[in-house]
């Protein structure tokens, strides 16, 4: 099976939703990964997806974070910590 995967970024909720519809229909799951405040947008796209498709989908979800270390005076801390959001969404019965 291929292995569909793309970044939330800064693509717009609807060219979200396209993308999931067409790579659900032809390769019956797909990866979405999003960081910081993107994660709320992932989570509309998989409410979305849930209410517009008649097949039911599968959704597995794991959360993290990424650190990056800041080297900056101004600030405290030494550390940028990112939340991430990687789902995988998968149609079932295929």
């Amino acid at each position: 099976m291929i292995r569909k995967q793309m970044y939330a970024g800064n693509l717009p909720l609807k060219s979200l939703v396209l993308y999931a519809l067409v790579n659900l229909n032809n390769f019956g799951e797909i990866y979405i990964d999003a960081r910081g405040k993107q994660i709320e947008k992932l989570l509309v796209l998989i409410e979305l997806l849930r209410r517009l498709l008649k097949d039911k989908i599968e959704v597995e979800l794991k959360y993290g974070y990424l650190e990056k270390e800041v080297n900056n005076n101004k600030l405290l801390l030494n550390k940028y910590i990112t939340p991430v959001l990687e789902a995988k969404i998968r149609v079932k019965d295929r």
